[in-house]
């Protein structure tokens, strides 16, 4: 009985052993890593998505700038923007195919060009966004991640590039909000330098059919003190768009 008693009890404090340790795990604080992923995850949870977007640059002189654009997106790594206005610009595009497949037309010359490498990181439209701005839809790929501060409301990232060649910005600063990991803010560096050239400010959420969407995006040059504001309208998701629009045609339509 003795022998039976003790059998009984070390198992008893085995399985709770293995419990409490089961449970201190499922409590650890995620990864940079794990944080990334699931980021990319909450930042598309649409099957695809359509918006209008108005897009106003405010140089340091006070100068500014309007345009009028149309993006449409399907699944994690499809986008197409196309501006509508004004008219002198009109049909001026960029397309996503893929997370390394990024292409821009330009109507005065005829021709869709391949976007790649650190070229994704000049300027599209004139404006404080660049062309990865536009046509980034996640991060995990490209970058790796670790945890630098995690508070209450928020958590902060240091991203660093897989391949920094091939970035105009191998680091990244972005912050997230930890009630459900969309985007507050990104801050970008170049090599070497300890202080962002850019910033991206993303506010103004609103709940579009399950899926959270900033209808208000603010890419600043920190040296120039130029500005672009970009005001996101006429949001729906999950309209059943086609992967045939995703193409070099289209593009060029």
């Amino acid at each position: 009985m003795d022998r039976r008693w003790n059998r009984w009890l070390f198992g008893l404090l085995f399985c709770g052993l293995i419990l409490w340790a089961s449970v201190a795990v499922a409590e650890e604080a995620p990864t940079g890593e794990e944080l990334l992923r699931a980021v990319d995850a909450a930042l598309i949870q649409a099957e695809d998505m359509t918006a209008t977007l108005e897009l106003v640059t405010t140089a340091a002189s006070g100068a500014t700038e309007e345009r009028t654009l149309s993006v449409w997106q399907r699944g994690a790594h499809q986008r197409m923007v196309k501006l509508t206005a004004p008219a002198r610009l009109r049909g001026v595009g960029l397309l996503a195919k893929s997370e390394d497949q990024l292409y821009v037309y330009l109507p005065a010359f005829g021709r869709v060009r391949r976007v790649a490498g650190q070229q994704r990181g000049e300027p599209f439209l004139g404006s404080n966004f660049t062309q990865d701005d536009f046509s980034r839809t996640v991060f995990s790929g490209r970058f790796v991640a670790s945890l630098t501060e995690d508070g209450d409301e928020a958590a902060v990232l240091e991203l660093r590039a897989r391949e920094s060649d091939e970035e105009a910005y191998p680091r990244m600063v972005m912050e997230v909000r930890k009630e459900d990991l969309q985007l507050v803010r990104l801050e970008f560096f170049r090599d070497g330098e300890e202080e962002p050239r850019r910033r991206l400010t993303f506010s103004e959420y609103r709940t579009v059919d399950g899926q959270p969407v900033a209808h208000q995006v603010v890419a600043e040059d920190l040296r120039s003190g130029s500005r672009s504001v970009a005001t996101l309208s006429e949001v729906e998701v999950n309209t059943g768009l086609a992967a045939s629009l995703f193409t070099r045609r289209q593009l060029q339509r």
